[in-house]
């Protein structure tokens, strides 16, 4: 493999969670990787999509980019934005939802009794702010975005 410095690269999909292709072309920027010759694997980069830095070993590539992969790159970032606001305010909104049922669940159970039906209505209130949860965490992480903490 040649040197990859200030080359764009496409990462692996499992990298990204399957996001799609245009999701995931990286700017290599430095590290032992990019060099060819090198022993070492870290490479350091940014994604182009969403402008964040990222560390990746030489062999989570999957190749060089393309002129073609470049090009549907740039059509596909005229559709779809990783910062469009309204996108931050709809993931605000169901962290309340989900905060708002969790609270309203522990209010239940602070009550000394509770009827079968409150319990029923209960279950099912966190069955779906578990689900919704779990729905915003796929959804962010098809698209590339990464626990920072891991």
């Amino acid at each position: 493999m040649e040197n990859l410095k200030g080359k764009k690269v496409l990462a692996k999909a499992d990298i990204f969670d399957n996001a799609p292709e245009e999701e995931r072309i990286i700017l290599c920027t430095g590290g032992f990787g990019c060099d060819a010759d090198s022993i070492g694997r870290k490479i350091f980069g940014k994604t182009i999509f969403s402008n964040k830095d990222i560390c990746i070993t030489r062999s989570n590539i999957e190749r060089v980019a393309t002129e073609e992969d470049i090009h549907n790159q740039k059509e596909y970032m005229k559709i779809h934005k990783p910062t469009d606001p309204l996108r931050f305010e709809e993931i605000e909104r169901r962290f309340r939802v989900v905060e708002e049922t969790q609270l309203n669940i522990l209010e239940t159970l602070k009550k000394k009794r509770i009827s079968d039906d409150e319990k029923f209505t209960m279950r099912q209130n966190l069955l779906f702010a578990m689900d919704r949860t779990r729905f915003l965490i796929n959804d962010l992480l098809s698209r590339g975005f990464k626990n920072e903490n891991e």
